[in-house]
């Protein structure tokens, strides 16, 4: 079955509509960039529903979590969707006042790759 979601402005974090008004959709491995991205801009336990969505940024910005866990954290995040299978770059970058800079790139399930970059 193709991997199909809605989709949700990189910038707007909302859904996309277009011209008539019809919710826009991704598939296969722009859905699986995009849940990644949303992954890594949501803070585990904010979105009720599916309260182990996201990323514990809890414990990534708690006092005394090494780099190496930060990038555990991150890690987690982008392993929740199932269509990743490996992480060959992850950069996480401090950019002061409980922001962080993430740029990933991974391999794929069904045999592609995908690069993101996200500013949380």
């Amino acid at each position: 079955m193709e991997n199909i979601t809605l989709k949700i402005g990189s910038q707007s974090n909302d859904l996309e509509f277009d011209e008539d008004g019809v919710m826009k959709t991704v598939h296969g491995n722009e859905a699986i960039a995009q849940n990644v991205r949303m992954a890594l801009t949501a803070w585990k336990g904010d979105f009720l529903p599916v309260p182990e969505h996201g990323t514990d940024y809890s414990r990534f910005f708690s006092e005394g979590c090494s780099h190496e866990e930060q990038i555990e954290v991150v890690r987690d995040a982008v392993f929740q969707d199932e269509g990743v299978i490996q992480v060959e770059k992850l950069t996480v970058t401090d950019a002061g006042r409980r922001m962080v800079n993430i740029s990933f790139d991974g391999q794929l399930a069904g045999g592609g790759h995908i690069s993101t970059e996200v500013n949380t």
